[in-house]
């Protein structure tokens, strides 16, 4: 009964970082962009022509929003998000399926820093992104972030799922 309220805030502030990039800061970022996608987004990947168009749309001040105002928020969000993902799935289940779950959370987490810091280095690079082998290990990090993260929340999708239809099989 204790361990609700702590879960319960981490879920409250995973969702309310979450909210705030997925309406305040990744609109304006498209928007200051003319209507490009920001990097953490780009889960796929992109290339270093690719992310030379998305630097120069940014422009100085669109770079200045993404390393001010973005990145301090996708500094806590990727921790958040790893551990509630975590906390969620050990409610569902236990041994060696939660410790894969959750090695691709943490795993998420680790790479969606890894990316932040390679998009820290093309920001302040800004223009000459073109020239540097950072673009290809900053997409890199994007699509294995994903990839984390993915498995972790499709797995817990597919957990909540067998949970509902076991409660409605009785």
């Amino acid at each position: 009964m204790k361990g609700r309220w702590p879960f319960r805030l981490l879920l409250a502030a995973t969702g309310l970082v979450w909210l705030a990039m997925t309406f305040w800061t990744f609109p304006e970022l498209r928007r200051l962009s003319g209507g490009l996608e920001p990097f953490d987004l780009r889960l796929t990947g992109y290339g270093v022509q690719e992310a030379a168009t998305y630097l120069r749309a940014l422009g100085e001040g669109g770079r200045h929003y993404y390393l001010t105002v973005q990145q301090r928020l996708d500094w806590v969000f990727p921790v958040l998000l790893a551990l509630s993902l975590v906390g969620a799935l050990a409610r569902l289940v236990s041994g060696q399926m939660l410790w894969l779950l959750a090695a691709a959370a943490l795993a998420g987490a680790g790479f969606d820093y890894l990316e932040n810091a390679a998009v820290r280095g093309l920001l302040l690079q800004g223009d000459k992104a073109q020239e540097m082998a950072i673009v290809e290990l900053a997409s890199h990090w994007t699509v294995l972030k994903g990839l984390g993260f993915g498995v972790a929340i499709t797995g817990l999708v597919l957990l909540l799922l067998r949970a509902g239809w076991r409660r409605i099989r009785g």
